[in-house]
C-alpha cells in the first residue's frame, strides 16, 4: 500500500515522476518535526507546518517537491534531468497552488547546477533559486542585479557565487513559470556555465516560523 501522509524528517512520497520530501533540514536531529507532506490517493497534494519562534532571519524547513535528481537524495523519479545546460531549451512549470499561513515563509523554485551528471552533494556547483512569494523572509546575500524577466521585474540577490537568487516584484502563485528565462540571465552575467547541469527542479515553502498550509492544484515541469 503507497504512503500517502508523512510526518518524519526527510521522508518522501512518490508521486508519479515526482518526489514530496518532508524536509526540515535545519533540525536534522528532530525525527518528528512540527510538519508533514500528503498526496493522493485519498489526500490532497501537499503539506503543512506549524514551526514556533520569531525570528525571520533563520529558515528551519522547506517542504518542497522534488523533479530530477535532488544532489542530497539518491532517489530520481523523473529521466529527464540532470541534463547540461547547453543541451536545455526549455524548463517550463505550470502550476497553481493555494498556501493561506502566518509567520514568515516564502514560496519558491530551487535549481541546483553540478559539476556532472551523478548530481551528488560533492558536485554542487550552485543553488538557484526564483522566489514566486514572500511573507517576512529575506534572501541571503546581497542585491547584485535586477531584469525585466518573462514574468515582471526580478532582482538578483548572490552570496560567494554558490547561492543565487531571483525575487519577483509581484506574486505569482499561479501560471506557468518560464525558469530557462532565469538560467540564460544568470548565464549572460557570467555567474553559470553551460557546460554545468541541471540537476533538479523543486518547489516548496522556506519557513522561519509559523504556522501554514500549502495546497497543490495543479504541478507539471516540461522539460525537453
Amino acid at each position: 500500500m503507497s504512503v500517502t501522509h508523512a510526518n518524519k524528517n526527510f521522508q518522501t512520497i512518490a508521486h508519479g515522476d515526482y518526489l514530496l520530501e518532508n524536509n526540515a533540514w535545519r533540525e536534522p536531529d528532530v525525527v518528528e518535526p512540527p510538519q508533514c507532506i500528503f498526496a493522493p490517493p485519498g489526500q490532497l497534494l501537499g503539506w503543512n507546518w506549524n514551526w514556533p519562534g520569531n525570528d525571520h532571519s533563520k529558515v528551519v524547513a522547506f517542504p518542497e517537491v522534488i523533479y530530477g535528481k535532488k544532489p542530497f537524495r539518491s532517489e530520481n523519479p523523473s529521466l529527464a534531468l540532470p541534463r547540461r545546460l547547453d543541451d536545455l531549451k526549455q524548463i517550463d512549470v505550470e502550476y497553481a497552488v493555494n498556501t493561506p499561513a502566518t509567520g514568515a515563509y516564502n514560496t519558491v523554485f530551487e535549481m541546483w547546477m553540478t559539476a556532472n551528471e551523478e548530481a551528488d552533494q560533492a558536485s554542487i556547483v550552485t543553488e538557484i533559486m526564483v522566489w514566486v512569494a514572500n511573507h517576512g523572509l529575506n534572501p541571503a546575500g546581497r542585491r547584485v542585479h535586477s531584469f525585466n524577466s518573462p514574468h515582471g521585474p526580478a532582482h538578483l540577490y548572490e552570496m560567494d557565487g554558490r547561492y543565487l537568487a531571483f525575487v519577483l516584484e509581484k506574486e505569482m502563485l499561479q501560471g506557468r513559470i518560464d525558469l530557462m528565462s532565469f538560467l540564460h540571465e544568470l548565464r549572460r552575467l557570467k555567474f553559470i556555465s553551460g557546460e554545468h547541469y541541471v540537476s533538479s527542479v523543486e518547489f516548496g515553502n522556506e519557513v522561519a516560523y509559523g504556522q501554514g498550509v500549502t495546497i497543490i492544484d495543479k504541478y507539471c515541469v516540461q522539460v525537453s
